[in-house]
């Protein structure tokens, strides 16, 4: 599976990319959403750039954190090619929010875009946080992802 990482934002500097790749590629890996000749694409912008995406295709006025956009339902495996990866999934996250939220909720601004990125899979995995009971299952799964990163890539960074 390939991961392939962008920013659009010139206010924040990406740490190595390599590195987010690598934390990408374990948590679809352990939640088992690699597949053969797949790809997933996460861009990460700020909230001038997330909030025009929310309002077109969520209807959500004002930015938001993450949006995934889900494929899989089109991937076919014996039409899969390594050549031409089918893209199983976008995620775009915002920076800006994760830098202001990391504020309200006490934590790091690093580890708030580390859970945009968990969030953001979690969604491709099938994991919804719209009914009390899906809230609790995506919490435990992201609180489950996090403490992942930090046991295997304990010098995990999002921003440089």
């Amino acid at each position: 599976m390939n991961i392939s990482i962008q920013s659009d934002t010139d206010k924040y500097t990406l740490a190595e990319t390599k590195h987010i790749e690598d934390i990408a590629l374990y948590l679809c890996d352990h939640w088992g959403l690699s597949k053969k000749h797949c790809s997933l694409n996460i861009s990460f912008t700020d909230d001038a750039g997330i909030e025009p995406v929310n309002v077109q295709f969520l209807q959500h006025e004002g930015a938001t954190d993450v949006i995934s956009f889900d494929y899989l339902d089109d991937y076919e495996e014996e039409f899969a090619d390594e050549d031409d990866p089918f893209v199983l999934g976008e995620l775009l996250i915002s920076l800006e929010t994760a830098q202001s939220q990391a504020q309200t909720y006490d934590s790091s601004f690093n580890d708030e875009a580390l859970l945009y990125v968990a969030h953001g899979i979690l969604h491709l995995c099938g994991f919804d946080d719209h009914q009390e009971d899906d809230i609790k299952a995506m919490r435990d799964a992201e609180a489950q992802s996090m403490k992942l990163i930090k046991e295997h890539f304990p010098n995990a960074r999002i921003i440089a």
